[in-house]
């Protein structure tokens, strides 16, 4: 019998160049209620780092959430593979509060 190697799944760092994959970015905040959490970044689909053009994540809970818990917020997202930088950032009507990640850090794919 031939063997196989194991499966090993696919990982950003192995996808072509121009492939676009969707990825679930995802953060438990414990934001007060009125506050939006949003994704922006390095790529269109991120808004090129434009407020305006920022991807608003959807909560779990919204409104019915008790102001003492988190809430789970999430986008799905399809990006052009690895290399893409991101950060997660709170808009209100008091302004927008970027993610602090040490200096002038992002996250990366």
């Amino acid at each position: 019998p031939t063997r196989r190697p194991p499966h090993s799944p696919t990982t950003l760092s192995h996808m072509a160049p121009d492939a676009d994959v969707v990825v679930r970015f995802s953060v438990v905040s414990f934001a007060p209620q009125g506050v939006r959490l949003a994704l922006v970044g390095s790529c269109a689909a991120l808004g090129d780092w434009s407020l305006e053009k920022a991807v608003i994540l959807q909560p779990r809970l919204g409104h019915t959430r008790l102001g003492s818990e988190p809430d789970f917020h999430w986008a799905d997202v399809a990006v052009p593979g690895a290399g893409v930088e991101y950060k997660f950032v709170e808009i209100s009507d008091n302004g927008v509060r970027w993610e602090d990640l040490g200096g002038s850090h992002n996250r990366i794919l």
